[in-house]
């Protein structure tokens, strides 16, 4: 028997971890054919008018983010396909997990694709919710080992290459004929509900021909070796009391209506007038919706985003959470801005952004950024009020405001919404996803959203000196980068030197 092998079976009999078992692939299992009728359908009619073109609205808000998804479960009659990097078990999980669970007991055909890094519910419970009638559950790229959490990391840690790959792909899809892309993960900080700090984020709302293309990525990822079904978790679920833990969970929904989830409807509700309005607020344009495979193989994603940006004419926006041109990703920018192309990136300050070292390894690269002749802004973590009413919802004012959101636009007409982040780990690592979409008037509206995040009040924008020292010059001029607070100045200096950029 193998050393390492061995390390491992001992490892786990004196932790009393279990593993999960190996199954073979499961049937195939496709969409469901579009329904002949229903209130999405219908709504998706009056809006697409029989026309060649997918039809987009633009979800800018975080209070419309959530109500949007509500409103395509609540109104979904066939189907419900939902892949997420993270499900929070915070107020805004629960929500939206109790009207699925409610779409799947009036007979909706529920399937649920969530990464399993950071997912937070036991396997006896996951078992249980597959084995609903109408609701199948799968874990992407699971930790065979469960139980308690050293155990689980010192699998990940042994089983290292095969364990970092995530599937930070976020899709929504109702009927076959609504889907919502983009940033936004499922949880509270997403949808304005976090006390601690709320995002900045995107997603677009879509129907139309492009659907065709979001289903079958969604079909890709749910049928792959690397989607496991919950039902293997636990060989206990039959004794998992579902009825109880519904009652709980639905108590706390209730105790939260005049409070926390005030400005959110906690019972299933007709969309009927909101669906309506579609008609006149979707905007039309041609689509294309890339993913890539679950397996890690091709970077397709990564390699069309490349050369739409390579192909640019006059002028690209680029906006990302995490921002770190490793590895020479950055080498093409000079040669576009020397045939006159104008580039714009929008990421966070310090301050605005959640994960610390990703800040303090893209900071490296800032000097060569204006070098290059790039202009370069960096978003406020104590905005203005119209960027505040974007990211909290009644009744919670966040300490601070992250920045979250992904796109990039390219000559004014072109723009790109979806998962990817501008970073080691999603170029090279993780699996992502997103829609190119060639309109005028959503890109026009895209625009628009920079131009009022990069305002003095909401941005910085980094100028250098004759002595190449850095300014961030907003509503006041810095000489140092802003931060929330000492502490965090103490983190971005010492993780700078950590070896972990090809990381994140």
């Amino acid at each position: 028997m193998p050393r390492r092998l061995i390390a491992f079976v001992l490892f786990c009999a004196l932790t009393s971890c279990t593993t999960i078992p190996i199954i073979e692939h499961e049937v195939v299992e496709r969409a469901r054919p579009v329904p002949h009728s229903g209130p999405l359908v219908q709504a998706s009619q009056e809006v697409v008018r029989g026309g060649a073109d997918s039809h987009f609205m633009l979800l800018n808000n975080a209070e419309e983010a959530l109500k949007w998804r509500l409103a395509l479960i609540d109104s979904a009659r066939s189907s419900l396909d939902i892949q997420t990097f993270m499900w929070e078990s915070d107020d805004a999980g629960a929500l939206l997990f109790d009207r699925v669970l409610r779409a799947a007991d009036r007979g909706v055909r529920v399937r649920l694709l969530v990464d399993d890094i950071w997912f937070e519910s036991d396997e006896q419970a996951m078992a249980a919710i597959d084995a609903h009638p109408n609701l199948s559950m799968r874990l992407y790229n699971p930790s065979r080992v469960r139980g308690g959490s050293v155990s689980r990391a010192m699998y990940f840690l042994t089983n290292y290459k095969k364990m970092n790959r995530r599937m930070h792909n976020k899709t929504f899809i109702a009927d076959g004929v609504f889907a919502i892309n983009g940033g936004r993960n499922l949880g509270g900080k997403y949808f304005g509900l976090s006390k601690k700090y709320n995002f900045r984020d995107l997603d677009v709302l879509t129907t139309g021909p492009v659907l065709s293309e979001v289903r079958e990525e969604f079909d890709l990822f749910w049928n792959s070796a690397y989607a496991y079904p919950a039902k293997y978790l636990s060989d206990e679920a039959e004794s998992y009391d579902v009825p109880s833990s519904l009652k709980r969970m639905r108590k706390v929904i209730v105790r939260h209506e005049d409070g926390l989830l005030k400005s959110y409807p906690i019972r299933v509700r007709d969309w009927g007038d909101e669906l309506k309005i579609l008609r006149n607020e979707m905007v039309s344009g041609q689509a294309h919706f890339v993913g890539d495979d679950p397996y890690g193989r091709e970077r397709i994603v990564v390699d069309y985003v490349t050369e739409a940006l390579a192909n640019a004419q006059s002028e690209i926006t680029i906006i990302s959470p995490y921002f770190i041109p490793y590895a020479n990703r950055f080498d093409g920018v000079d040669k576009l801005i020397e045939r006159g192309v104008k580039v714009n990136i929008v990421v966070p300050s310090l301050g605005a952004n959640n994960h610390t070292p990703a800040h303090s390894h893209y900071r490296k690269y800032r000097k060569a950024i204006l070098d290059a002749g790039c202009s370069l802004y960096e978003y406020h973590f104590q905005p203005d009020a119209g960027q505040r009413a974007l990211c909290d919802v009644e009744p919670v004012r966040a300490s601070f405001i992250g920045m979250h959101m992904k796109a990039v636009i390219i000559d004014r007409r072109v723009c790109f919404i979806g998962s990817l982040n501008m970073d080691p780990r999603a170029m090279d690592i993780n699996t992502e996803e997103g829609m190119f979409i060639e309109s005028e008037e959503l890109t026009k509206q895209m625009l628009e959203i920079v131009e009022a995040m990069t305002l003095p009040a909401n941005a910085w924008k980094l100028e250098q000196t004759d002595r190449g020292r850095i300014q961030w010059r907003g509503e006041c001029v810095l000489t140092r980068q802003p931060a929330r607070n000492e502490w965090q100045r103490i983190i971005d200096a010492i993780t700078r030197w950590i070896p972990i950029e090809s990381e994140l």
